[in-house]
């Protein structure tokens, strides 16, 4: 399999976009990859976070997966409600 790099610019009207210079076909291997995507969350051991800027509001501005031994370490740190 290949993998297509190409260098993409925002045309000058439509907000369509094109693509500038040569396009380059990288080899690659996604056998491994492809038989470890697409993972369940509780395989992929993340946990998800929601950041509000109050406590009283509904939404979250940033919503993001962090890798739970990252949070293992930062534990102290964090806040759980």
């Amino acid at each position: 399999m290949r993998i297509p790099f190409m260098r993409m610019v925002s045309l000058p009207r439509g907000g369509q976009k094109g693509i500038r210079g040569a396009a380059v076909n990288v080899p690659a291997d996604l056998g491994p990859v492809c038989s470890l995507l697409p993972r369940l969350p509780d395989d992929a051991h993340t946990v998800p976070l929601n950041l509000k800027w109050k406590l009283e509001y509904r939404h979250a501005y940033i919503k993001v997966y962090l890798c739970f031994k990252l949070t293992e370490r930062k534990q102290s740190t964090l806040q759980v409600d």
